[in-house]
């Protein structure tokens, strides 16, 4: 054998060991990364976190960066690795506003339209199997009893429609607007002052004075919240039935989109002294009693208040989600 045939010799086994360095290398590195990924799945599992440990498509992406030997068998498909990266693009979605609504994308599974539900509930003829239940609460939002209203509804897993005063929001609450639309709840007008003589001059309904506060309280709305937040239900301060022209107001509210929804229970809270209850039992027992005056109660939307001075009503909510708990109701919200 010549000097030349040794020397290529030795080259050629030169060049195969250092192969095989790397294929035991790239085996190691592989075999290590499962174990990052096995570990953090148990340590994730044990935490429960929402954290999915190490991500399947990061792990597609450095195995096939390692090296193009790897057998293909353990690659994830493009389809499976383009659902994984995709997951929480979809997730993020939910979380942006209708565009032009009063709710997040997540809530439209049991959002209801605010002109139907007044409808039905007037007339006492709805038909359907399910029975709901619409928890709403006017003249927030503020600082004090608003935010453990919102408490109460998440760590019970329902949702509610808040009617909120334009006048009250601002830059020291907004933060609650924007727990309110998180948490899956929805966001109504209750006019913008809540003044009976400016909006209702000789108990006489002035419509272009309702529409105007309903418009002004929008824009303020939608300055904490953004311009894709629009929300046309409206609920009269002190209910459509209280006021005289409501007929004509409606029709003009109607034209602009507006929508107005009243109440067929109530928990009271709002009554005069002499009648209000001043209990938790007194508020469930209002409930019941208020909403089977109903010919239909298969659809319960409940006046609540979540003022500054309604602590009792904080209080008081848990009972009466079980309340309509017990009696199989789903929680729903107005849109």
């Amino acid at each position: 054998m010549t000097e030349r045939e040794i020397r290529q010799k030795n080259r050629r086994r030169m060049i195969a060991r250092k192969r095989k360095r790397r294929r035991q290398i790239i085996s190691l590195s592989l075999l290590a990364l499962i174990v990052v990924i096995i570990i953090s799945k148990i340590v994730s599992s044990l935490n429960k976190s929402d954290n999915d440990g190490v991500s399947p498509a990061l792990m597609w992406y450095y195995t096939n960066s390692i090296s193009d030997e790897i057998p293909a068998k353990l690659y994830y498909s493009p389809e499976y690795i383009s659902n994984i990266t995709l997951k929480p693009i979809k997730d993020i979605e939910k979380e942006f506003i209708v565009k032009g609504s009063n709710h997040l994308k997540k809530a439209s599974k049991y959002a209801y339209d605010a002109k139907e539900i007044r409808e039905l509930t007037r007339h006492n003829n709805y038909e359907g199997n399910k029975k709901l239940v619409f928890l709403t609460f006017d003249d927030g939002p503020n600082t004090k009893i608003s935010p453990q209203v919102l408490k109460v509804l998440k760590d019970n897993n329902v949702h509610a429609t808040f009617f909120l005063v334009g006048k009250n929001i601002s830059e020291k609450d907004s933060y609650i607007l924007r727990e309110i639309l998180k948490n899956g709840n929805s966001i109504a007008t209750h006019s913008f002052t809540h003044d009976y003589e400016y909006l209702y001059p000789g108990r006489v309904v002035n419509s272009a004075r309702v529409y105007g506060e309903i418009e002004k309280t929008n824009a303020r709305l939608k300055k904490y919240l953004g311009e894709d937040f629009n929300s046309n239900v409206f609920r009269y301060p002190g209910g459509e039935m209280s006021w005289k022209n409501t007929a004509e107001s409606n029709a003009y509210l109607e034209e602009r989109g507006i929508h107005w929804i009243d109440w067929n229970s109530l928990v009271g809270d709002a009554e005069k002294k002499s009648v209000r209850p001043t209990t938790t039992a007194g508020y469930v027992e209002y409930v019941d009693k208020s909403l089977n005056k109903n010919k239909n109660t298969k659809i319960a939307v409940v006046l609540l208040h979540d003022a500054e001075n309604k602590q009792l009503t904080a209080d008081s909510l848990p009972e009466v989600i079980k309340y309509f708990r017990d009696r199989d109701y789903e929680f729903g919200v107005l849109r």
